[in-house]
């Protein structure tokens, strides 16, 4: 297997065909990863540089690199080259005033496509191609300034189980930006029993869940006008339900957070008369009430996640990519438990060292830890 190098500009450089170990993970809704160790060679160290991207020819997948670094295994020097997929080509922005829209899809173009100007933030070759029914209008409006484009997206996006997904055309010199949701195949069962399955572990956690959500927006300013018919839209919430959306969760089930922001604030120039019959322009403030239930809603469905809970194993076979693949909903067999998941292929890692190849994937979302946190807090 080669894996052939690019510059930010998208040309062909050289080809990496001698490495010791590859570890590939893509991940469906976050942002997926790689590590390669390869000989010190006079091609790979002219090769693997920073600000250079690496594409798998037999997968279609392209990564680009974030860490390099040397180390020594059994005598031999290696450099040793560490990245991230496309998706996280996101996370190397920040939306600021001037950079975000009522629309995902303009908000996405304006940090992403090479538009030429003076305010120009794009990668070179990369389009944005995102429909209409794909889009969403609920962006949050000035709630998003400050927030890393790649976060606030996945967020956005995984509420409605779809994902952000970039893939790099090599012939045509280009990368297009999409958004995605995964396959239902509900003929394919993973089990130990089957014989597709090994090695397999289960996991649940609720470390930095959310299962209810509720925002409001406070009116500050004393001279907005008020419309009593929509003050309802000043409030929004999202959880407080089992998934099935009957059974209300209390107690011990209960994970709430609370936010108050403020309210949209417009103002409008009206006319009005004096005694004797005189225009007179006035601007009168009013509440923007659908804005600001749309900045509450994003901002509900930044923090809402009920739980974690995956089931991961060893897959047998060369199914992936052929009868199943990263972001299809399948079913798990647990006989131990003695029941069964219906879930997503949320990560995949392939593991390529000494001649050999193995294939860990990952049913349902990958647990959040205290050091996720941690990270989290100091971006």
């Amino acid at each position: 297997m080669d894996l052939i190098v690019y510059d930010s500009e998208l040309n062909e450089l050289g080809v990496i065909d001698e490495f010791k170990s590859l570890v590939w993970t893509p991940r469906f809704y976050e942002v997926g990863s790689f590590e390669l160790r390869a000989p010190m060679t006079e091609n790979n160290i002219a090769l693997l540089r920073k600000n250079r991207y690496l594409y798998r020819p037999d997968a279609e997948e392209t990564v680009f690199i974030k860490s390099i670094g040397e180390t020594s295994q059994e005598g031999e020097r290696l450099i040793v080259v560490s990245g991230a997929f496309l998706e996280g080509l996101l996370d190397k922005r920040t939306i600021t005033h001037k950079g975000h829209s009522s629309s995902l899809r303009e908000t996405l173009k304006m940090y992403l496509e090479d538009i030429q100007g003076d305010y120009s933030f794009g990668y070179p070759g990369m389009s944005v191609e995102i429909s209409d029914t794909e889009d969403y209008d609920n962006w949050g409006g000035d709630t998003a300034i400050g927030k890393n484009l790649g976060d606030y997206t996945r967020a956005l996006l995984r509420t409605e189980n779809r994902a952000v997904k970039i893939d790099f055309y090599p012939d045509e010199k280009k990368m297009v930006c999409r958004i995605v949701s995964g396959t239902s195949r509900p003929d394919v069962v993973f089990s130990e029993e089957n014989r597709n399955l090994c090695n397999t572990e289960y996991s649940y956690s609720e470390e930095g869940c959310c299962n209810l959500v509720e925002c409001r927006a406070i009116v500050t300013d004393e001279e907005a006008e008020l419309d009593p018919a929509k003050g309802n839209m000043l409030y929004a919430a999202l959880g407080g339900q089992d998934y099935s959306g009957g059974q209300a969760l209390d107690g011990l089930e209960l994970t709430n957070y609370y936010e108050e922001i403020e309210a949209v604030i417009v103002k409008e120039e009206k006319i009005i008369y004096d005694d004797e019959g005189n225009p007179i322009t006035v601007i009168i403030k009013k509440v923007d009430y659908e804005t600001t239930h749309k900045n509450l809603l994003a901002i509900c469905k930044q923090h809402y996640q009920p739980y974690t809970e995956n089931f991961s194993g060893t897959a047998v076979g060369d199914g992936y990519r052929s009868e199943w693949r990263l972001g299809d909903y399948v079913y798990i067999e647990d006989t131990k438990r003695n029941t069964s998941y219906p879930k997503q292929i949320e990560e995949v890692t392939e593991v390529f060292e000494a001649g050999t190849k193995s294939v860990d994937a990952v049913f349902g979302a990958a647990l959040r830890t205290v050091i996720d946190l941690i990270k989290g807090v100091k971006k």
